[in-house]
């Protein structure tokens, strides 16, 4: 303690068997992923020529993985998969398992990796009622007989049904789709600096995320010529690939929207006031079930500070231009907003003050493609 952090070790490289108390290790390294590493250590640790604890096929072991002080739990369970992938193709059997900070060395950055052969006798003494407070109260045991069953899939189909669209208004539905999408990553890092300012920073490359998500995917997974099928298939797009808060509720967007076109159907002309209604319909669906499960409200600081009058506006003129107006004016007035839903909520009034909303702006970037695109 009060010591500076250790130079020892060059960015980029790792020690192996490094002890405790920061002493150097039995060997160095450039950085490996979790199943080399892992790899390495548990070949060192059973093999007859290191002595440590020679391990025959089919022996039962207790396995304890180790954080060393600031080895999160998410990179323990990754390590952990490691460990127990090793020693089932090396034939070795774990029925006691432990993962946590059982023995740390202040904050270090790192993990250990112990085994320890099996008895009736040893295990009965792990599995024993005890009252130490940094033991795990449960016994720890490990059944790798047991595997994950895939939840049956009674949802929309997440395999390719899609291909180029036959009608002109699958054609007019691709290019406000592409559309939509490159303006979403165009803009990635002017969303990134507003996130940065009222948020934390990851809205452009989550949005990035998900419009490439659905570049990739109109190609094969869409079927163009049925409008709700392509509104399911934009929400498993950003539900796979998108993440957050914005990630589900665009997907309960595109989902709602879908209901709502299967309901009534544009014709397929793709043009018409018989058409204009019914997308008009599929958006007000769409914003109202975003709204609803989101919780937030018109003059919350989001982005249905964009899709709110967006959405009240095509309804009523349905000229997509005047909508793409109505969602940047939106977008706009959140610079003026204190914000009273979403991560911004957190942010100090002073902070949020002369910065726009990016959910927002990115929802009206994406009406005004759409807009462009079908002028």
């Amino acid at each position: 303690p009060g010591q500076p952090p250790s130079t020892r070790i060059p960015a980029g490289h790792m020690e192996l068997g490094l002890g405790i108390h920061g002493e150097p290790g039995a060997e160095s390294g450039p950085l490996q992923d979790a199943d080399q590493v892992v790899g390495r250590i548990l070949a060192k640790i059973t093999c007859r020529e290191s002595n440590y604890l020679p391990i025959e096929s089919g022996e039962c072991v207790a396995l304890l993985v180790n954080s060393l002080g600031s080895t999160p739990p998410l990179e323990l369970n990754l390590l952990t998969t490691s460990a127990l992938a090793w020693l089932k193709e090396n034939n070795i059997h774990v029925s006691r398992l432990f993962t946590g900070m059982f023995m740390s060395s202040l904050d270090m950055v790192g993990f250990s990796l112990t085994l320890m052969k099996l008895t009736p006798g040893r295990t009965a003494l792990l599995d024993a009622p005890h009252g130490a407070p940094a033991w795990p109260a449960h016994a720890g045991i490990y059944d790798s007989t047991k595997v994950p069953l895939a939840l049956p899939n009674n949802g929309p189909s997440e395999e390719p049904v899609g291909g180029p669209p036959s009608s002109p208004a699958g054609a007019l539905l691709q290019r406000a789709i592409l559309a939509a999408a490159e303006r979403l990553v165009s803009i990635q890092d002017s969303l990134t600096k507003w996130d940065t300012v009222v948020g934390d920073g990851d809205c452009g490359i989550t949005a990035t995320r998900g419009a490439k998500a659905i570049i990739a995917d109109s190609a094969s997974r869409y079927p163009l010529d049925s409008p709700s099928g392509t509104a399911l298939q934009l929400g498993l797009s950003v539900r796979r690939s998108m993440g957050g808060t914005s990630g589900a509720l665009y997907d309960i967007f595109f989902h709602a929207a879908a209901a709502a076109l299967k309901l009534h159907p544009p014709p397929n002309q793709g043009a018409g006031e018989e058409c204009a209604r019914a997308w008009a319909g599929a958006f007000a669906a769409g914003v109202a079930a975003m709204q609803y499960y989101g919780g937030a409200s018109a003059g919350d600081r989001t982005m249905l500070d964009a899709l709110l009058p967006a959405a009240a506006e095509l309804s009523l003129s349905l000229s997509l231009p005047d909508a793409a107006k109505a969602a940047r004016q939106g977008a706009k007035a959140t610079r003026s907003m204190a914000a009273g839903a979403g991560r911004s909520s957190y942010v100090p009034v002073e902070q949020l003050k002369d910065t726009p909303d990016p959910g927002a702006q990115a929802a009206a970037a994406w009406i005004e493609a759409v807009a462009e695109a079908l002028a």
